[in-house]
């Protein structure tokens, strides 16, 4: 696990953007988890910055399923 310092008006969205190169649900609740202290004390949507935040390692990855549409089936 690495830490990143949260950087004033922040959201979590944008922080899990800037430590993973991309933002899904299944992340941002990843970083909220690990960091659960930080998220129950904001008192806003936002940092307010200097934060130390814990980022969990990610080893699954996200499937993609595609199927195949009825008419062409």
């Amino acid at each position: 696990m690495t830490e990143l310092i949260a950087l004033q008006g922040e959201t979590w969205e944008q922080l899990c953007y800037r430590a993973y190169q991309k933002s899904t649900e299944m992340l941002v609740m990843s970083l909220r988890n690990a960091n659960r202290d930080t998220a129950r004390a904001m008192n806003a949507f936002q940092f307010l910055g200097g934060e130390r935040i814990i980022i969990p390692t990610i080893t699954s990855t996200e499937a993609v399923i595609i199927e195949v549409a009825p008419w062409e089936r």
